[in-house]
């Protein structure tokens, strides 16, 4: 195995939990119902998003992969842009139709003249799905690690910030 494959399988079975993403069928069957594009709004401490950092979409696909994609990936002030995010899912039910959901994402942050070091940033997302509303609510927990670091369990400082959201699928009528 050559170091860079080493590297890979260790983060993936470190941050991830397994080799792979889980396959939807791993999840519950009602699970499916979840697959699909939400459009998130963040919500602020005084109860309000702000635009346009509050926008953001996030995708759920049939296979366990999530993307991510925010509306403040240029950066502002106090923050480095940064990437779409990449990672995985998984959902289970409660038995009366409300799903748990929960999705661990990476992304990479961007250095600018005032922030130098590259980071990876990691969102952790705890959510409940509403199958009858096509509504996600919850909450993302962001961590960094500095990009040259290993990445190991430690890598990722103590959370940076934490947002709520709530979200809502789009469909299309046919």
């Amino acid at each position: 195995m050559t170091p860079t494959t080493a590297h890979t399988l260790r983060l993936t079975i470190l941050l991830f939990g397994v080799a792979a993403a889980p396959a939807l069928a791993e999840n519950s069957p009602a699970c499916a119902d979840a697959v699909g594009t939400y459009i998130l709004t963040k919500i602020v401490e005084n109860g309000s998003p702000t635009a346009p950092e509050a926008r953001s979409l996030l995708t759920l696909s049939g296979d366990g992969n999530a993307s991510f994609t925010d509306a403040a990936m240029a950066g502002g002030p106090g923050f480095q842009p940064f990437s779409s995010g990449s990672g995985t899912w998984i959902c289970a039910t409660d038995g009366g139709g409300v799903l748990s959901i929960q999705s661990l994402i990476l992304d990479f942050t961007f250095a600018t003249a005032d922030q130098q070091e590259q980071s990876i940033a990691r969102l952790d997302t705890v959510a409940t799905y509403y199958p009858g509303d096509f509504e996600l609510s919850g909450t993302t927990t962001v961590s960094f690690a500095p990009i040259a670091s290993a990445i190991t369990e430690d890598a990722f400082e103590d959370p940076a910030f934490e947002y709520e959201f709530q979200a809502a699928k789009i469909t299309l009528e046919r």
